[in-house]
């Protein structure tokens, strides 16, 4: 509350969301941020220190058949010097070139170091040619969306894709092609050997359009909860991984809900985890209109390290995973999520639908409500697109593209 000498007392509008508070709810509140943060950052540590990672040993995964057969290689590693902070990309990459100088005169590698945002998806598309037959991304997700999108970008796409197979090392803070893979940020030995031994498997690619701009993506697209939490977390970049936790458990204090229209048409539908799901025969055109927390289009099970939005989903089955909870997902379930998040036990809740279609387009109906008074409005409402902000101005027509990428595995 304000004095003025011009008049009596009058409450603060900017004020209004904190007084409807009492200080008694506060406390609990922090407490429960303190908690789930903590639980976030030391669950993995101490489960690390119990069950260490397995040792890989490069020599046994390379059996002596496959070495003596080893074909000659053109590979070019894509190296993000920031990726992870902390120079932890530079670090992996004197690990991985331990495991490539192994390989010694079957191999030829050509080291490309990105020097600002955008340089790999230029090298993509200008200096990539057929002559290389694996690109290996040292990087986080971002780095690896900027190489498929430059390569969608050149005339010559089609030629590129039959050719060239990208592998990765994961050196980011998400991560989740590496894990929808089975390759950990501490494997990476195993990373590199996997894209040494030549096995290659589809990698479907989500082709988007909103407007006349075209966007490929390979992991996911979302629009809510986890698009805020991902983009309002750069606030918190000096937490390192830490803030995307951070950035959740303000946003299940602070709920918001998003109305969005959907148009689509359900090839499979699951009623919960263990289901099989139900085909759907009629093939018709569904259209909605529905308040909801968040929606997520996968095209890969894992959209990082620690969070399985789709757990049906697989990276080449030519289909795309829908997952949105509905605006009743309580902020207990919303806790249940982001504890249990690498489990996809959140698919049980009952406000939660899970499907599987070809095409969807979301179209997002006005911003995230309510307003709180620490909403950044700069960075929430926007569409993420494999970690990338895209606005909401415009809806997104979304599909399985008819052309594949090669990934190692």
């Amino acid at each position: 509350w304000l004095k003025s000498d011009l008049g009596s007392a009058r409450p603060d509008p900017d004020q209004s969301f904190i007084l409807s508070f009492s200080s008694a709810m506060w406390v609990p509140l922090l407490l429960l941020l303190v908690f789930v943060t903590a639980f976030a950052f030391f669950g993995g540590k101490v489960a690390s220190w119990i069950w260490p990672p397995a040792a890989f040993d490069v020599a046994a995964f390379l059996a002596a058949k496959e070495r003596q057969d080893f074909p000659p290689r053109n590979v070019v590693v894509i190296l993000n010097p920031v990726a992870g902070g902390q120079g932890k990309a530079s670090a992996i990459w004197s690990k991985a070139k331990a495991v490539l100088d192994a390989f010694g005169p079957h191999i030829d590698v050509t080291l490309v170091r990105t020097t600002a945002a955008g340089h790999a998806r230029r090298w993509a598309a200008q200096e990539l040619t057929l002559e290389v037959d694996t690109v290996l991304c040292i990087g986080g997700d971002g780095t690896l969306f900027e190489i498929v999108n430059g390569i969608f970008s050149r005339p010559d796409a089609l030629a590129i894709v039959s050719k060239v197979a990208l592998a990765v090392v994961p050196a980011g803070s998400g991560n989740g092609l590496g894990t929808s893979l089975g390759i950990s940020p501490q494997e990476v030995e195993k990373a590199v050997a996997i894209a040494m031994r030549g096995r290659r498997k589809k990698l479907n690619i989500m082709k988007v359009r909103q407007g006349p701009t075209e966007i490929f993506c390979f992991l996911f697209m979302a629009y809510g909860l986890i698009a805020d939490c991902d983009f309002e977390s750069e606030a918190y970049r000096l937490l390192g991984p830490l803030r995307f936790h951070v950035a959740a458990v303000i946003r299940i204090l602070f709920k918001r809900s998003y109305r969005v229209k959907i148009r689509y048409t359900p090839v499979v539908e699951f009623e919960n985890l263990d289901d099989l799901g139900t085909h759907c025969q009629s093939a018709q055109l569904v259209e909605r209109e529905l308040e909801v927390t968040g929606i997520i289009v996968s095209n890969c099970p894992w959209m990082t390290c620690d969070f399985l939005c789709a757990p049906k989903s697989a990276m080449d089955d030519g289909f795309l995973d829908v997952t949105f909870g509905l605006s009743t997902m309580t902020q207990s379930q919303m806790i249940q999520m982001l504890i249990n998040s690498e489990t996809g036990g959140y698919i049980n809740f009952p406000s939660v639908r899970y499907f599987k279609t070809k095409q969807i387009l979301v179209e997002a109906i006005g911003g995230g409500l309510p307003n709180f008074f620490l909403d950044d409005n700069c960075r929430k409402g926007q569409f993420d697109l494999d970690g990338e902000s895209f606005t909401a101005n415009a809806p997104l027509d979304l599909c399985v593209h008819d052309v594949d990428l090669q990934i190692c595995c």
